[in-house]
C-alpha cells in the first residue's frame, strides 16, 4: 500500500495552472492520509498556500527573472528548470513513487533521465503541445530534435516504470498518436467552494450592482480565444467583462492590446496579474457568468469549468470537444459557436435576461468529478 509520495512540479513558480494544481493535489493527497513531499524548482507562485512540506532545487534570483522575460532565454531556462527538478527528484525519491505534475513541455526528458535512474513515475499530462487539433507544434519538434530521437523510442525503454494520466479521452488518443503513450484517463477533481458576498465584492471593484458581470479567469494560451470575447463587447450594454490573469509568460494575445484594438475600455476591466485563491473568491462573488472561449481545434480539458461549478457560477462556453459535452450533459450554462463573436453576443444578450441558474446542476457536476474520485484513480496509478 502506498503511504509516501514525492510530488514534483518543476513549473510551480510560473503563472497559470501549475501552482494551483500542485497545491490543490498535494492537499488532497495529504487529506487522504499520504505522506507527501512537494518538490519544486524554486518555490510556488505567491497567492497559493502549500500545506505539505516543500523542497526546492534552488532559490529564484534576478538572472532567472530576467531570462523569463525573453522568449528564447525563457525556453533555455525552462529546459534547465525542468531537467534539474527531475534529476533532483531521482536523487531524493528513495523508494517513493514520483508524481510529476505536467509532462509538458519536455516529456522526453523524464524518459531519458529515467533510463539511468529507473524510478517509478506517474506523469500527468494536459496535452498542451498536441491537443490543438493540428500537427505537433514546431516548438515540440525542435525539442525532440535536440535529443536526436523520437519519444516513442524512449517510451518503449521506460514504459514499465512510467505511467501517464490525462484528463480526457481526446487527449488520450492524441498522446498515443503523437507519442506512442498509453495513458489512463483521470479527470480533474474538485470540491464546492464559498465565494465572496456579491454586494461587498462589487463595491470593492466599483462595479454597478445593476450590471451583468462576465468573468474570464487565467492566463492566455494558444488554445484560448480571448479576442472573440473582447470583440463581442463592442455593442453590448449593461454588461461588464473582467479579464483576470497575467499576460507575462502568456502564450496568447495580450488582453490589454485587444481591449485597445476593439475600443471597449469602458466595459472591460483587465486585471493583469496572477490571481491567488483569496482574490478568486472575490471575482467569482462579483461574476454572474464565466466565459469559456476556446479555438475550434482545442481538445484539452478546460479547468475553468470545474472552477465555475465549484463557485456555483454558470458558464457561457464555446462549442467543441469535451467542453460542449460536459456543459450540455450537466446543464451548466449557455453555448455559442467557437470563434464567432456574433454568436457569443447573442448568448450574452440571452444571459442578461436570465435571473438565476440551478445551483444543483453545479453540485451534481462537482460530485461526479470529486476530489475523492481523482485521488482514488491517481492512487491506483501510483501503486
Amino acid at each position: 500500500m502506498i503511504k509516501r509520495v514525492l510530488y514534483v512540479c518543476p513549473l510551480a513558480h510560473l503563472t497559470g495552472h501549475p501552482p494551483f494544481e500542485c497545491t490543490k493535489e498535494t492537499r488532497i493527497m495529504k487529506e487522504h492520509g499520504l505522506d507527501v513531499e512537494l518538490l519544486t524548482f524554486c518555490g510556488v507562485h505567491e497567492g497559493f498556500e502549500v500545506k505539505v512540506r516543500e523542497t526546492k532545487v534552488m532559490r529564484d534570483n534576478l538572472l532567472f527573472r530576467t531570462m523569463r522575460k525573453r522568449f528564447v532565454l525563457q525556453w533555455l531556462l525552462r529546459t534547465f528548470e525542468y531537467a534539474s527538478t527531475i534529476v533532483k527528484a531521482c536523487m531524493i525519491a528513495d523508494d517513493r513513487p514520483i508524481y510529476l505534475r505536467d509532462a509538458e513541455p519536455f516529456p522526453h526528458l523524464v524518459h531519458i533521465i529515467n533510463v539511468v535512474a529507473k524510478k517509478r513515475w506517474t506523469v500527468s499530462s494536459t496535452g498542451g503541445l498536441y491537443t490543438t487539433g493540428k500537427d505537433i507544434s514546431g516548438v515540440y519538434k525542435f525539442l525532440l530534435g535536440l535529443t536526436g530521437v523520437n519519444l516513442k523510442f524512449w517510451y518503449k525503454l521506460c514504459k514499465d516504470k512510467i505511467r501517464y494520466s490525462v484528463q480526457n479521452p481526446q487527449t488520450k488518443a492524441l498522446m498515443y498518436k503523437h507519442l506512442g503513450v498509453e495513458a489512463a484517463v483521470v479527470p480533474l477533481g474538485h470540491k464546492m467552494l464559498e465565494k465572496a458576498n456579491k454586494t461587498e465584492a462589487r463595491k470593492k471593484l466599483c462595479i454597478n450592482s445593476d450590471d451583468k458581470v462576465l468573468l474570464i479567469l487565467g492566463a492566455n494560451h494558444s488554445g484560448k480565444d480571448t479576442e472573440t470575447v473582447i470583440k463581442s463587447m463592442r455593442d453590448v450594454d449593461g454588461v461588464v467583462l473582467i479579464h483576470a490573469g497575467p499576460s507575462i509568460q502568456s502564450a496568447g494575445k495580450n488582453p490589454l492590446d485587444l481591449v485597445r484594438k476593439c475600443q471597449v475600455e469602458k466595459n472591460v476591466i483587465v486585471l493583469d496579474r496572477q490571481i491567488g485563491n483569496e482574490e478568486k473568491k472575490v471575482l467569482f462573488g462579483v461574476a454572474d457568468w464565466a466565459v469559456l472561449s476556446y479555438n475550434k481545434s482545442f481538445a484539452s480539458t478546460t479547468s475553468m469549468l470545474w472552477e465555475a461549478a465549484a463557485f456555483e457560477i454558470p458558464v457561457i462556453a464555446s462549442s467543441g470537444n469535451e467542453l460542449e459535452e460536459l456543459v450540455k450533459q450537466y446543464n451548466l450554462g449557455l453555448m455559442f459557436e467557437a470563434e464567432d463573436s456574433g454568436s457569443l453576443r447573442f448568448a450574452i444578450e440571452k444571459a442578461k435576461n436570465l435571473n438565476g441558474w440551478t445551483i444543483e446542476n453545479c453540485k451534481e457536476f462537482i460530485e461526479a468529478y470529486s476530489e475523492d474520485k481523482w485521488f482514488q484513480k491517481t492512487l491506483n496509478l501510483l501503486k
